[in-house]
């Protein structure tokens, strides 16, 4: 394939950021095409439709923008801790939240926007593109996946599913809230960061332990139960799902991020 032309890339930039700032602004669903094109100075009525392709092709490109540019960072914080497999699962919360707390403070190329779409299609299972973020997992993340897993309880496996993806809703949601924090709301620009960073460190803490929380005797006994009603498998090994890129087992739903 010819390489792009670059008024073709900057047209593309210019699109992909103007829907950026609308779906944050006002939601998914809330912004039309049209409305994209109009804002982002297009007169050609059909651009975005010749770049991307639908609304969907669109999402997946700005999505994809920042989930490069994050796995970068998270295989360099990789590198600086050595093997994955030897990870605590401190080591392995703190490379995915942090990256992403970093965009809190990107307002010019689009972070918070990111994390406020994000925090969006969390919250909306039945999105389309939720299946492409979940199954096609980055390199860094891929390797830091099993690191996760291995530290949530026995467990049939569709329980395990449902901690990463409130994993997955917290850590968004959570920057979400961070997202509209301002350094005007406190005595000095030292002390928000202070209190951010504060926020950040309890966020990744939270994450572990609901993580590696422990299951309690009613959950045992509920699974028991279920177990005996063909419901829910009665035991796990402790074999880990396949992950990354070519995963078609689902068994696993992370931030695609």
């Amino acid at each position: 394939m010819p390489p792009q032309r670059s008024d073709s890339l900057r047209t593309q930039a210019v699109l992909i950021s103007t829907a950026e700032r609308l779906f944050a602004e006002r939601g998914l669903e809330a912004v039309s095409l049209s409305e994209i094109n109009r804002d982002a100075g297009q007169r050609n009525k059909s651009a975005l439709h010749y770049h991307f392709g639908s609304r969907d092709g669109l999402l997946k490109a700005l999505l994809e923008k920042h989930r490069l540019r994050l796995d970068q960072e998270r295989m360099a914080m990789l590198e600086e801790y050595g093997a994955a497999h030897e990870l605590s699962l401190h080591d392995a919360v703190s490379i995915m939240v942090r990256p992403l707390a970093r965009r809190l403070g990107d307002h010019e190329d689009g972070g918070v926007h990111y994390i406020r779409i994000m925090a969006q299609l969390s919250a909306t299972p039945g999105h389309p593109l939720n299946d492409w973020l979940f199954n096609h997992l980055p390199p860094a993340f891929a390797a830091i996946a099993p690191v996760l897993y291995r530290h949530i309880p026995r467990a049939p496996t569709l329980l395990r599913m449902r901690r990463t993806q409130l994993m997955n809703g917290t850590m968004f949601h959570a920057l979400l809230l961070e997202t509209y924090s301002s350094p005007d709301d406190f005595p000095s620009p030292e002390e928000h960061r202070a209190q951010q960073e504060l926020y950040i460190n309890d966020l990744i803490d939270s994450i572990c332990g609901m993580l590696s929380a422990p299951l309690s005797p009613l959950s045992k006994t509920v699974l028991a139960q279920r177990a005996e009603e063909r419901v829910a498998l009665p035991a796990t090994d402790d074999e880990l799902p396949v992950f990354g890129e070519g995963n078609e087992r689902g068994l696993l739903t992370f931030e695609g991020d």
